[in-house]
């Protein structure tokens, strides 16, 4: 996968473990990967980057401006 978007609540663990769990993957490792949340918890957004996600997008964001977001990540990934 190039682009990976996942949400931070898992039913087996959060969306910061699942990043670290990507990056030890060779498969996995060169995706770029977004996180989705609820929460605007500085804690959270803080795991989700230094495991290694590129972005955090927020679940009450304009759906407009997440998708923009998601675009231009997917820029990125053809670049």
């Amino acid at each position: 996968y190039d682009l990976v978007v996942v949400d931070y609540y898992l039913p087996d663990g959060t969306g910061d473990e699942l990043v670290r769990r990507l990056r030890a993957d060779a498969a996995t490792a060169g995706a770029l990967v977004a996180l989705i949340t609820a929460t605007y918890s500085e804690e959270v957004i803080q795991k989700c980057l230094d495991a290694g996600a590129v972005e955090c997008m927020f679940k009450n964001e304009v759906v407009t401006l997440t998708l923009a977001r998601i675009k231009a990540l997917a820029r990125s990934v053809q670049d």
